[in-house]
């Protein structure tokens, strides 16, 4: 009698797994059904220089003079935040996300979330990226004026559009193992310059 019960409750810890693992499989399935799109950019600061409000005239000169003075070190940090809309009839979700940062053609940065993200059927949300990175190296390579231009934009006073590519790589935990969708999925969008911040 204990063994049959033993072996009723392994049978529904088993069907119960089976259920969980269908679920999160068809969540982060629905994830890749999902429509992104850019939101906004918070939380901005370079090398000290608050970059999220109306900059001063003041804050302007000593941006630009950090630019332009040749610094080993200069960390910038942002929230880019992603809206998501989920179309399908029950929700998404993922477990993590890794991206890549690609701006005019130059890869800023790389990572990865490990906040999971939940979308209702038919509901939409917006997800905060934190990036952290220094663009020394950037300024002080073959693409610095690209770059450049890029930082100024993030401050609100570049001239020529920036054209960003976020190519990011949901993934879900199922017994231990994270298993991501074959495929990154690209969000383009463009700031700065004319088509504004």
């Amino acid at each position: 009698m204990r063994i049959f019960r033993f072996a009723a409750l392994c049978a529904a810890f088993l069907v119960l797994t089976a259920c969980d693992v269908v679920k999160q499989a068809e969540g982060i399935y629905n994830m890749t059904q999902c429509k992104y799109e850019y939101d906004s950019i918070t939380d901005l600061s370079l090398a000290g220089v608050d970059l999220s409000g109306q900059l001063s005239p003041l804050d302007i000169a000593r941006l630009l003079g950090v630019l332009g003075g040749g610094a080993s070190e200069l960390p910038m940090g942002f929230d880019l935040n992603l809206g998501i809309a989920n179309p399908n009839e029950s929700a998404a979700q993922i477990g993590a996300m890794d991206y890549i940062l690609e701006i005019d053609g130059i890869k800023f940065t790389s990572g990865r979330v490990e906040k999971g993200v939940h979308v209702d059927a038919k509901g939409s949300g917006v997800f905060p990226i934190r990036m952290d990175f220094d663009i020394a190296d950037l300024l002080a390579g073959d693409s610095s004026a690209a770059v450049l231009n890029t930082v100024k934009n993030f401050a609100g006073i570049g001239t020529e559009p920036s054209q960003v590519t976020l190519q990011i790589k949901p993934s879900v935990n199922v017994g231990g193992y994270t298993i991501p969708v074959p495929v990154h999925i690209p969000v383009s969008f463009s700031f700065g310059g004319k088509a504004g911040k």
